[in-house]
């Protein structure tokens, strides 16, 4: 997934918080959110967007959400 373009792939790391360590903004997160949903199908309310703070929380989110498909 492409979301954040200035992020050097090196820079991310599995407990990497996303604002904060990342830097991504709030339209960096919806991108994220609206990539992931596009390509694993789901749908993932708003309510939930904090459980996506850290790529290794969104992995589990994920996971989750497809049964682990």
């Amino acid at each position: 997934l492409r979301v954040a373009p200035d992020l050097a792939a090196a820079d991310i790391t599995d407990d990497a918080r996303l604002a904060d360590d990342l830097g991504l903004d709030s339209m960096d997160r919806l991108n994220l959110v609206s990539a992931l949903c596009q390509r694993f199908g789901i749908s993932i309310p708003e309510v939930d967007y904090h459980e996506l703070a850290t790529p290794a929380t969104a992995v589990r989110y994920i996971d989750d959400a497809t049964d682990g498909r």
